[in-house]
């Protein structure tokens, strides 16, 4: 315990003291106490957020149901592949087959077959090209989707505006991915630590997966003329 020097009377009081015993005034905070809070606060809030992210019982159903599957979902984007083993130390030529779909809210879900290995994650984004962000007319919508025996899923897209909302015209479908030596140590062994096993037309800089498709929302707000 040590004295300190009251902010407003002057008087030496205990460091551990809450108030002031002369005036009564409250002690500030430190700086150390106060981000202490401030990184507490930002930890709840985070944990906040990955809550309410989370699919409720009846998405994580259909999503299953989606994952499950043998005839495609309509409207298409290209049809699935077989999903192969790659052995570990060969090339292994990228291939990604999605399905889009969307529900009843208007949220795009997106399914598919892959031949990457299991816990490999791909970033997916959905965005209405030419929307003006500032105008609220940018549709942007994302997720994570990780590689679970051939197949991938996402829950409905969090769009990361509140207030986006879908306008009629031209869409992309985009997908990426975390940088190979980001990715899970168990893809390692067949994509290798710097993705140097992996080729093919979808693989782009920094050996990522990279490719994009486009589609339309017509005026009825439908998924329309998927290229």
């Amino acid at each position: 315990m040590a004295l300190i020097e009251c902010y407003e009377c002057r008087a030496s009081i205990s460091s551990d003291a809450r108030t002031c015993p002369q005036c009564g005034a409250r002690r500030r905070r430190g700086i150390l106490e106060s981000l202490f809070l401030i990184s507490l606060g930002l930890v709840l809030l985070f944990f906040a957020f990955m809550y309410w992210s989370l699919p409720s019982k009846e998405e994580r159903q259909q999503l299953r149901e989606m994952a499950s599957r043998t005839d495609p979902l309509a409207p298409t984007i290209a049809q699935a592949p077989i999903a192969t083993p790659n052995p570990s130390g060969q090339r292994l030529v990228a291939k990604v087959s999605p399905y889009l779909a969307m529900t009843p809210d208007r949220k795009f879900v997106v399914t598919g077959n892959t031949n990457l290995p299991n816990q490999y994650v791909l970033l997916i984004h959905v965005y209405h090209v030419g929307g003006n962000l500032y105008a609220g007319t940018r549709y942007t919508a994302q997720a994570n989707a990780t590689v679970e025996n051939g197949q991938f899923n996402t829950g409905p897209m969090a769009t990361l505006d509140a207030n986006d909302h879908l306008l009629p015209g031209p869409y992309e479908l985009e997908f990426s991915s975390l940088a190979p030596e980001l990715q899970p140590s168990s893809t390692w062994a067949t994509i290798g630590t710097k993705g140097e096993n992996l080729g093919g037309p979808l693989i782009g800089t920094f050996n990522c997966i990279n490719f994009h498709l486009q589609f339309r929302i017509d005026d009825a707000l439908q998924v329309h003329s998927v290229q």
